[in-house]
């Protein structure tokens, strides 16, 4: 099982930090969060190019810099409902991240054969069965 429960509550931490902090500091908020959390995930990166482990961070840091002084608007113009639509926006953020030159998170459409009515993410799941 891991530590996937944490997902559930990962969140929690950026919302008290856009909620609290004023709106002109939360683009640079948003930048370092986005590098560093993009250079611990993409660390794997350095052994295959070096150069990847520099640019990826810095494009995630860039999305994040645009990403969470919208989500601090949506905290100051929705008090009290704000969350829902905060969640909406970091879902969209989600489902963008996974399309264009980034989008890597679906890199075993290229190991597996092409499954019918699968996604990318159930043939995650299976592909320990090939």
């Amino acid at each position: 099982m891991g530590i996937a429960p944490l997902a559930w509550i990962c969140l929690i931490p950026v919302a008290i930090l856009i909620h609290r902090q004023p709106f002109w500091t939360t683009p640079l908020w948003g930048a370092a969060y986005g590098y560093l959390t993009y250079s611990l995930f993409n660390f794997w990166m350095t052994n295959f190019n070096p150069v990847s482990f520099l640019v990826v961070p810095v494009v995630y840091a860039s999305w994040f810099l645009l990403l969470f002084p919208a989500m601090k608007i949506t905290d100051s113009a929705f008090p009290r409902m704000g969350w829902i639509i905060q969640l909406i926006m970091w879902g969209s953020y989600e489902v963008a991240r996974t399309k264009g030159f980034l989008g890597y998170s679906c890199v075993f459409r290229r190991i597996l054969p092409p499954i019918p009515g699968l996604t990318c993410h159930l043939r995650r799941l299976v592909q320990p069965l090939f």
